[in-house]
């Protein structure tokens, strides 16, 4: 009698661990997580995430998200285990950056959206019209075009208080350059013709109007009476 309660026991046990075994081998695999190059970045920066699933995949199939707004891929290779992702335009603070594949989240990290230094304004210019076309923030430094008279724009940036934050100078979209024998060029202008440039402001917040000015033909950018001899263009607004 206690021979088959001990077989009745045994039984049960091995019963027992096989169904263990047999439930942990049908149980998803724990995702490792993925691995960035940088924790905290600021929009339009690029972000370098690793992880052994992206190998098998394609750009298409991989969805990076920030909170809910979903993230650029700009680059992807094939068989990579990387993928470059462009830090979408948000507000600054905590998000949460996941990663789906056919809109299922395979993994989830937490990031730091940084402010961003500077704003690149796209725009373009026809008669003295200036039109914005688009922004994009940016921790790049700001640059200054130093070229010769007859050759730029000057503007000046100011605040929502109307204080001036900054005085900027860039290349003049109307005019080209053309190279000649010997290395020598002229300039052309082309007026009637609507031209796209582009500036770097202070990312600053609030309305921030941008006024623009042509530098007298004679004038020296490092001559210090550069900034009064300039005539007025026109001017632009834009809501941050």
């Amino acid at each position: 009698m206690n021979s088959f309660k001990n077989k009745q026991k045994f039984l049960l046990m091995f019963s027992t661990v096989l169904l263990s075994l047999v439930l942990w081998n049908c149980k998803p695999v724990k995702n490792e997580g993925i691995q960035m190059s940088s924790e905290s970045s600021s929009p339009g920066d690029v972000v370098i995430l690793q992880s052994k699933e992206f190998a098998s995949l394609d750009s298409a199939d991989i969805q990076p998200f920030f909170d809910k707004q979903r993230a650029l891929i700009v680059r992807k290779n094939k068989g990579d285990n990387t993928i470059a992702v462009m830090v979408p335009d948000m507000p600054a603070g905590k998000v949460n950056l996941s990663i789906k594949v056919k809109d299922k989240t395979i993994s989830e990290a937490g990031f730091t959206i940084e402010d961003a230094a500077t704003n690149v304004v796209y725009l373009s210019l026809k008669n003295n019209e200036f039109r914005i076309l688009n922004s994009k923030k940016t921790s790049d430094e700001i640059t200054q075009f130093q070229g010769t008279q007859g050759e730029l724009i000057s503007f000046d940036v100011f605040n929502d208080k109307n204080e001036l934050v900054m005085t900027g100078t860039t290349k003049d979209p109307r005019e080209h350059e053309v190279f000649l024998d010997k290395g020598k060029y002229m300039i052309e202008n082309e007026p009637g013709e609507e031209q796209m440039f582009s500036i770097m402001i202070p990312n600053i917040k609030g309305r921030v109007n941008i006024k623009f000015y042509e530098p007298a033909k004679n004038m020296q950018l490092s001559n210090e009476k550069f900034i009064g001899s300039r005539k007025f263009m026109n001017q632009v607004t834009i809501n941050n």
